[in-house]
């Protein structure tokens, strides 16, 4: 074997051995760059499912504040206890978390809404009562003058006080029976109460399950992606060791074949 072909078969096993490294450290920085394109996806994931989260809970216990401060403003923080709470509209089986706080806030705004208008009403109703009564009242006695001056023009003989005082007063008791009653607002506002309390209440827990869910998938996924990394890296390590050794092998057969005596590859004078 010629001299120049034993330099060119060297030169090719070292060309090939330069190409190794640079494919082996092109891999593993690709590996790396993946891995934490990954990390990123999973962890933008998790934050937005929970920021929606967070934002459902936020949301519902805004309703429940605002319901609690209009029955506060109005009196009627002690009037709406010992209610019965109505059925729940959302079916747990039928939905995931998500939807079931979903429907926890629209059905909590929909009752607030409800409350809010009894008391609104309510509120209306007590700042005329006053006036209202005033307005029968009169309108009671005039009846009443009206009713006295007839029977005394027209039944002079059995006219007498007692008879003048019931002629007088009957007229303002009709306008107050007929006319003086407030009309008994159709809400059950205990109930309601009552209702959007509980659905408040099974929202938190739903919100609790909610971020541990989160957090074990996040987790989980985390931990399938780091195994998938480290598989990789093992992977590239072990093909380059398998491909340095084949080199290795191919370099000591050249030198064999030519029967050049020397240091063998790891021979420790080379890293002297």
């Amino acid at each position: 074997m010629s001299t120049n072909t034993i330099i060119q078969q060297q030169h090719s096993i070292i060309q090939r051995s330069y190409s190794t490294m640079d494919d082996y450290e092109r891999s593993k920085a690709d590996a790396e760059a993946q891995y934490e394109r990954e990390k990123e996806t999973l962890e933008g994931t998790w934050k937005h499912d929970r920021d929606e989260a967070d934002a459902l809970i936020n949301a519902i216990r805004q309703v429940m504040k605002t319901t609690q401060d209009a029955i506060s403003g109005t009196g009627w923080q002690d009037k709406v206890g010992g209610g019965i709470p109505r059925s729940s509209p959302i079916t747990l089986e039928a939905f995931d978390l998500f939807q079931q706080m979903t429907q926890c806030r629209s059905t909590a705004e929909l009752i607030s809404n409800k409350i809010i208008d009894f008391l609104k009403k309510h509120s209306t109703r007590s700042e005329d009562v006053a006036f209202r009564r005033t307005i029968v009242g009169a309108v009671g006695v005039s009846l009443g003058f009206l009713a006295l001056i007839f029977a005394a023009a027209l039944l002079p003989g059995v006219f007498n006080p007692v008879i003048g005082i019931l002629i007088l007063i009957a007229p303002i008791i009709l306008a107050f029976v007929l006319f003086g009653r407030q009309a008994v607002p159709v809400s059950d506002i205990k109930n309601d109460y009552i209702t959007i309390t509980h659905i408040t209440s099974n929202a938190e827990d739903l919100y609790k399950q909610q971020l541990a869910i989160l957090q074990q998938t996040y987790q989980r996924q985390l931990n399938e992606c780091q195994a998938r990394h480290m598989e990789t890296m093992r992977q590239l390590d072990q093909r380059l060791v398998s491909d340095l050794a084949a080199l290795q092998h191919a370099s000591t057969e050249v030198m064999r074949d030519v029967g050049i005596q020397g240091l063998g590859w790891d021979d420790p004078t080379w890293r002297q």
